[in-house]
């Protein structure tokens, strides 16, 4: 007499605990070829004016608003940021109408702020506590008439997944 399992029809059945266990390596499989392609595989990225070649092979000709591609060496400091006005368009922008009060028409530099047609910041001190429980903090509002103007300096303007910066030696 045989002792394995079979079906009707002769064949050999999975033993039942075989079942889950194959359905995790499957799944887990899924999730890491994905968390490869997604998170780990580095897209294109420049450390110290160097390309780093990765799957993202786009390259973004569009300048943002109040940004110049090519700076000037030698500022005029008399302009006080005048030479950006013809790139920002006052009275544009989704958010504009909502904040107009925290847009000026010229860039306007001031110890604790930043006003310009397209963005706005404005830097406060607190203090909370007393004695040895004094804490000092910072809030910062910012106000941005279009996306376009949001800008990170750690991105390089580039925004992906996957971007790896290693130690240099």
């Amino acid at each position: 007499m045989d002792f394995r399992r079979s079906n009707n029809q002769g064949k050999f059945l999975f033993p039942a605990w075989l079942l889950p266990i194959l359905d995790i390596l499957l799944i887990g499989s899924i999730l890491l070829t994905h968390a490869y392609f997604h998170h780990v595989r580095p897209t294109a990225y420049e450390i110290e004016g160097k390309p780093i070649s990765g799957n993202n092979t786009h390259t973004d000709t569009h300048t943002q608003p109040g940004i110049d591609p090519d700076p000037d060496p030698n500022p005029d400091p008399d302009t006080n940021g005048e030479k950006y006005e013809d790139q920002i368009t006052w009275g544009s922008g989704p958010w504009f109408t909502k904040y107009r009060d925290k847009f000026t028409e010229t860039v306007q530099t001031t110890e604790n702020g930043y006003t310009s047609p397209g963005i706005s910041i404005t830097v406060e001190k607190r203090t909370m506590g007393k004695g040895s429980g004094l804490v000092t903090y910072y809030v910062a509002d910012i106000y941005m008439a279009d996306i376009e103007y949001f800008q990170s300096y750690f991105a390089k303007n580039k925004y992906g997944s996957g971007i790896r910066q290693t130690v240099l030696e």
